[in-house]
């Protein structure tokens, strides 16, 4: 499983990071439907996006919380918190 980014959020973001950005979300948004989840391979393919984004949905203000962190596109992951619904 592979994904692309080309750039990261930053305080400013650019007309190709922005871009990059959608295509990130559109991606964790197809693999973590919830059609795709009920497949074993999808359920993992959705898991393998979603690894390093956990902390995205820790509560704000906690030491766990990456919420805040551009270099963690939280934005793009939001398809990520169905994992924690389960």
């Amino acid at each position: 499983f592979e994904f692309k980014t080309k750039g990261s959020i930053q305080s400013e973001i650019g007309n190709q990071d922005a871009v990059d950005i959608m295509d990130l979300a559109e991606q964790v948004v197809e693999a973590c439907n919830f059609s795709s989840l009920k497949e074993v391979q999808g359920r993992s393919h959705c898991d393998h996006l979603c690894n390093d984004r956990s902390c995205c949905f820790e509560p704000a203000g906690t030491p766990e919380s990456c919420a805040a962190d551009a270099e963690k596109e939280c934005l793009a992951f939001a398809s990520c918190k169905i994992l924690n619904d389960d």
